[in-house]
């Protein structure tokens, strides 16, 4: 979950994801949100890519907002050791991506969840927490 907790002391990593490299591999685990277009699909999509920990986002709708994906690692007790928003700021039909470099090792979670927010250039970026999906989980 990406609730905080008082064992999500760990800081929050916000970057903002590029055009390359074009990862290789395939998406493990994908969360689509950011609430319904018109057609009923969504308008984020955010998946890991397990070779190499990439973060992929992708914006579904010309709707003002940025794509995010918000994620969280936690360890085998369940704290959280790392978390973090990936913001795809280029706009609709874009894929955008960012690599992570996540903990190997047994008992590592992943909890991806895809929504929308403003990555305004990067002063104070937001997310609309109630347009965002319902978590993903997957090893790291």
């Amino acid at each position: 979950m990406l609730a905080a907790t008082n064992a999500s002391a760990a800081t929050i990593e916000i970057d903002l994801a590029t055009a390359s490299p074009v990862p290789e591999g395939s998406s493990s685990v994908c969360a689509e949100g950011g609430w319904y277009t018109g057609d009923g699909s969504h308008r984020t999509i955010a998946c890991y890519i397990p070779t190499g920990d990439w973060i992929q986002v992708v914006d579904q709708a010309s709707d003002g907002y940025s794509a995010v994906a918000l994620w969280q690692v936690t360890n085998a007790n369940g704290a959280v050791v790392r978390q973090g928003r990936v913001y795809n700021a280029s706009g609709y039909d874009t894929h955008r991506y960012k690599n992570k470099d996540f903990h190997d090792g047994s008992g590592y979670t992943l909890s991806i969840r895809a929504c929308v927010g403003n990555w305004r250039g990067g002063d104070n970026p937001n997310i609309v927490l109630e347009a965002c999906s319902a978590p993903k989980y997957t090893r790291t």
